[in-house]
């Protein structure tokens, strides 16, 4: 008898395919794996379902999985024993966390190994994607630099912050630092690789300069806020934008103590946020699709331009091309929306992906895409060979009779 791990909680539900070569696996993780049975390995982990998978059975063909969830929706699934795209990397199994660092030239994961440890890996995007280190420890929360040079891990139950230096193949403790309690969400570097921020469950927002470890500001009021991709920088360094899914978006400066709230005008919540290259336009994603611009340049009261995208199916990830000309919406669908902003009009469709996008962004090395899904991650070569100076700016529709 063996035993097949992966999952991150209890299993609800398995179906055997019609050859039995295959077996399907959904729970409480609100995953479904599909495993090969004879090497005992997964081959797919399916995401999608908001609430726990009740229910699996496979067709009487054995191509398409259909799955149902406490979530009331069912989903049919095909192409789960295909291989990866030649620009698609498989993802370790059993994560529930993946970010994608300033600049997409790295990534990261997080996933339950044991009771006890996590697993850890890390990922370059180029010159093609391919594993950066593994390693398993005792954290619930990290984050990797821009460079790759640098990881940090945090333990919600302490304020302890560990920073790891990249050596060789791996990476070696170089530094444990007193942090914040209670952090909840991923930490988030500076695009410069600097400053890491952090964000505890009792509101309170904290950024750190990272080799020396000095406190460069913190702030109150941030409570309820829920989204694993909570924080961003600025492109300076100088501003940190807090998501707060059902409000809004709420910007703290370091060297002022006051904050900046950008309230959400649409009933959907935000799902995701960028900053222009520019610095002067933050683009709110909402659950619904449609994308909302405001305009924030430092020392401006920011305002909102309104909708520049209108909505079509749930989006989870957008990002501004390093030229500030197009933007990347990243849908529940597994296709990336681009979006020439200036005509606020539709230029590409990039289909590949089986699940939701989590992650978008685009490195300013080569323009590529850098896309993850639950299960994989791509690189897109998506640069049009143009160039531009500055950035046009969106069409200010609040002024809109």
């Amino acid at each position: 008898m063996s035993s097949l791990k992966g999952h991150t909680d209890a299993v609800r539900a398995v179906a055997w395919s019609p050859d039995s070569r295959l077996l399907a696996s959904g729970g409480y993780d609100q995953a479904v794996t599909v495993w090969d049975v004879k090497r005992g390995n997964p081959i797919r982990r399916l995401r999608g379902h908001q609430d726990f998978v009740a229910t699996l059975a496979f067709s009487p063909d054995g191509r398409t999985l259909y799955s149902g969830s406490q979530d009331l929706t069912v989903r049919a699934w095909t192409d789960f024993e295909a291989e990866p795209a030649p620009n698609a990397t498989a993802l370790p199994p059993g994560q529930f966390h993946t970010y994608l660092a300033p600049g997409a030239r790295f990534a990261s994961g997080i996933g339950a190994l044991n009771s006890i440890h996590n697993s850890i890996w890390t990922m370059t995007t180029l010159p093609a994607p391919m594993i950066h280190s593994r390693q398993e420890e005792l954290c619930d929360h990290q984050i990797i630099s821009p460079d790759g040079r640098w990881l940090v891990t945090i333990r919600s139950s302490d304020d302890v912050a560990e920073v790891w230096r990249y050596k060789t193949d791996q990476f070696a403790l170089h530094a444990t630092q007193r942090g914040i309690r209670g952090v909840n969400v991923s930490p988030a570097f500076s695009q410069d690789g600097r400053s890491v921020a952090m964000l505890a469950t009792n509101g309170v927002l904290a950024v750190w300069q990272l080799e020396t470890w000095r406190e460069l500001g913190r702030w109150k009021g941030f409570e309820n806020v829920t989204s694993h991709k909570a924080i961003l920088f600025d492109p300076p360094g100088k501003r940190i934008f807090v998501l707060c899914e059902d409000r809004d978006v709420v910007a703290a400066e370091i060297g002022k103590e006051h904050l900046i709230h950008m309230p959400k005008d649409r009933k959907s919540g935000i799902s995701a946020m960028d900053v222009s290259p520019d610095n002067r336009f933050l683009a709110m994603a909402h659950w619904n699709g449609t994308v909302v611009f405001w305009s924030c340049a430092p020392g401006e009261e920011p305002r909102s331009l309104g909708q520049v995208i209108p909505g079509r199916t749930d989006a989870w990830s957008v990002a501004f091309s390093p030229d500030g000309q197009r933007l990347a919406l990243g849908l529940a669908d597994g296709n990336i929306h681009l979006w020439d902003i200036q005509h606020q009009m539709l230029v590409g469709v990039l289909k590949g992906h089986r699940q939701p996008v989590w992650e978008v962004g685009f490195n300013p090395d080569d323009e590529s895409l850098v896309s993850i899904s639950p299960d994989e991650l791509r690189v897109w070569r998506v640069a049009d060979g143009k160039s531009s100076v500055g950035q046009t700016a969106p069409r200010d529709h609040s002024k809109s009779p």
